[in-house]
Parts: C-alpha cells; sequence; structure tokens
C-alpha cells in the first residue's frame, strides 16, 4: 500500500514538473512621452512608464497536437503616469492592473472543435469601436467546417477604472492616488455567428450584443451588427460593417443610432507596402436617428477633446511601407464633418509615424500628429509621441 501511495505521489510530481518546464513567459518594458497642446510652443506632458509580465501554463501534456488541451495565462501590469493634460496641474498616478487571469479548454465535439475561456480577458466587436477592453466572464467558440458560433457573458464592477474608460455618464469619480480602483458595473451578452467564404471567397458575419447597468439608474444597451468582406482584386480587399445601436434610461422608449464603416486595402507586392482608405459615420440627431454612443472608449478626432465616435463623419487614406527591413513609415490623413444635425465640414487630421526595430526585441517609435479646425485655431491640436518597447 505504501509502495502505490509512493507510487501516485510521484506521478503526481512528475506531472507538476513537466507542466512548469513547458511554462512560457516573458514580459514587456515601455516608455511612452506624448506631448499634446494647442500650439506646438505650448504642450503640455503625459508620460508613460509601464511594466508587464506574463506566463500561460500548459495544464495538460504539450508534446503532441491533440485535443483536448489546457492552459492557465496571467499577465500583470505596473504603470506611472505624470501627466499636466488636466487644467495644467501636475499629477503623479501609479496604477497597478491585473490584465489577463485566463483558463482556456479546447476540446474536440464531434468532427468540431470547442474551445471555452474564462476569466479575465480581452475582446472586441465586429465594429472595433463599440466594444474593445478587458472584461471578466466566460466565452465559448465552437468552430465547424463552414462557420463560426460564439459566445460570451462577462461583469465590469471588477476592473481597474484607471485602466480602461466607459462611456458612462454616472461614472465615479477619478482618484489619481488610487492603485485600484473597481469601475462601473455592467453586465455584458453577446453572440456571433460567422462564415468564413460564404461565398466567392466572402466572408459574413452576424453579432448581438446587449449591455445593462447593474447599479443606481438603470441604463439599457443593445447591438446589432453586420459585416461583409473579402477580396476582389489581387492583393485588394474590402470591409463593410454596418451597427444599429438602442438605448435606453429607465423606461423611456429606445432611441436608434447607427455607426457604419467601409475600408479598401490594397498590399502591393514592393517593400511591405500598405494602402488604404476608409469612410465612419457615427449618428447625430439626423432623421430618426439619435446621436451614437459605444461602450468602450475609443479617440475618434485628435482634437483637445478628444472626441468620440458620436455625431462625426470621416473620410480619408492612410499608407505604410517598410523602406528597410527594420524601418517602417506610416502617413494618413481624414477630412472630420460634424454630423450633430447635418453634415457640416469640421476639419482636418493627417498623422505620421516612423517605427524602428532595433532588435527583434527592442522597437523605438515615433510620430506626429495634427488636426487643424476649419474656423477657429483654438481648436487645433498637435501630438507629438515618443515611445520605446522592449520584450523580454
Amino acid at each position: 500500500m505504501k509502495k502505490i501511495k509512493s507510487l501516485l505521489l510521484f506521478s503526481a510530481l512528475l506531472s507538476l514538473s513537466s507542466a512548469a518546464f513547458a511554462l512560457d513567459f516573458g514580459g514587456i518594458l515601455t516608455n511612452d512621452s506624448k506631448y499634446e497642446g494647442n500650439k506646438i510652443k505650448s504642450l503640455r506632458t503625459d508620460q508613460k512608464d509601464s511594466a508587464s509580465l506574463w506566463f500561460t501554463l500548459p495544464l495538460t501534456d504539450t508534446s503532441t497536437s491533440k485535443l483536448p488541451s489546457a492552459s492557465l495565462t496571467v499577465k500583470g501590469t505596473y504603470e506611472y503616469n505624470y501627466n499636466n493634460l488636466y487644467k495644467k496641474r501636475d499629477r503623479f498616478i501609479n496604477t497597478l492592473d491585473l490584465d489577463a487571469l485566463n483558463l482556456k479548454y479546447e476540446m474536440e465535439l464531434s468532427k468540431n472543435a470547442l474551445s471555452i475561456s474564462a476569466g479575465r480577458f480581452f475582446i472586441t466587436d465586429l465594429s472595433s469601436i463599440v466594444l474593445s477592453q478587458n472584461v471578466d466572464g466566460i466565452s465559448a467558440l465552437i468552430s465547424f467546417p463552414r462557420m463560426e458560433i460564439s459566445a460570451f457573458g462577462a461583469y465590469t464592477g471588477f476592473l481597474n477604472m484607471h485602466t480602461i474608460t466607459m462611456l458612462d455618464e454616472d461614472e465615479k469619480d477619478y482618484k489619481p492616488r488610487w492603485l485600484y480602483r473597481t469601475a462601473a458595473k455592467y453586465a455584458l451578452y453577446g453572440a456571433e455567428a460567422s462564415f468564413p467564404y460564404a461565398f466567392l471567397n466572402q466572408s459574413v458575419a452576424l453579432q448581438g450584443l446587449g449591455i445593462a447597468k447593474l447599479e443606481k439608474k438603470h441604463f439599457y444597451r443593445f447591438y446589432a451588427t453586420a459585416s461583409l468582406s473579402g477580396s476582389f482584386l489581387p492583393q485588394t480587399f474590402y470591409s463593410i460593417c454596418s451597427t444599429v445601436g438602442f438605448k435606453s434610461h429607465d423606461d423611456e422608449k429606445y432611441k436608434i443610432s447607427n455607426l457604419s464603416q467601409i475600408s479598401f486595402s490594397i498590399y502591393p507586392e514592393f517593400k511591405s507596402a500598405y494602402i488604404g482608405l476608409k469612410a465612419v459615420y457615427a449618428s447625430g440627431k439626423n432623421g430618426n436617428f439619435k446621436p451614437f454612443m459605444a461602450f468602450s472608449s475609443t479617440e475618434a478626432v485628435n482634437n483637445l477633446y478628444s472626441q468620440e465616435f458620436t455625431s462625426l463623419l470621416k473620410a480619408g487614406g492612410e499608407a505604410s511601407i517598410k523602406i528597410i527591413e527594420p524601418l517602417f513609415i506610416y502617413a494618413g490623413g481624414e477630412a472630420v464633418f460634424d454630423a450633430a444635425t447635418s453634415i457640416k465640414y469640421d476639419g482636418f487630421q493627417y498623422s505620421a509615424k516612423c517605427t524602428y526595430q532595433i532588435f527583434s526585441d527592442l522597437i523605438i517609435e515615433g510620430s506626429f500628429s495634427q488636426y487643424i479646425n476649419k474656423s477657429s485655431k483654438d481648436k487645433n491640436n498637435s501630438t507629438i509621441q515618443l515611445k520605446g518597447t522592449f520584450t523580454f
């Protein structure tokens, strides 16, 4: 009996030690210096320095690629931030965050594959604008030969409000002296059906996303999104995506809004070049539509107010090229239109970026961008940004 117990204990220790040797881990060090303001001579500072550590621990045998498989991923980040962007007052902010704590399990389901993730993970919707942030919850994906179906349920009340910004009219006061402060409490749920290469090399996807506030006033949002993407010429691709949003406070009727976007991408066979054309419309009070409101905060216009995707239309182009292997150059520009009630030209924004990969694990980047208002110089904005990233 003692020999059997010893053998079982030895087997367990051997299994743990095998998993430990398969542990994958690393880290990222980032220095991000941004200078922003109405005039080049009076830019304000936003300085961020961060360190991230992560590891992925396989919980099943990794010697073969056969399913089932399970793994645990954990990532944490510390960030120091100095800025005087707000009323030109110096602020020193220390933030500690758990970016990921995710258990993933994959298995075969008949001739299909099932993947389940539980914990804290990053999620984005079809538009990449409505929802794009970390959440705490569970998600599942079933892959069939000609389609994929996914669903998720999540909660935001344990997230750090210093590292995510949700568009919430009753958001808690910002407390820069706190390392961690829980965000507003929302329940999120959604489902998606995608059909890769449904017809003639074109892909179709449909998604429904619901969001309900769980504290203070009732606040409900629902988004229905459809997208079509594919290629119609060699090295040329397109994407069309439209979202209908429904928003309601308390017992009021749902207000309907719209977010639509279209893009064309060309990839010439020359020095990893890329050329793109794109346009985005986020409704204001236009006809039967009301102002569009996303859930995750995303800057749409680089003006002094960092305008969100609401009541605007913008269209433009961008291009990038890798001049030599480690040197990447990007440039882009967009015309911005105010769509609060009618479509009126508001201004123009452009940006340029140069990225140099010194080593495989060391990258430095410099960028410059400006927003130029058509009628008032007081609304102009310029941004200079220098960034360095070291991975290990």
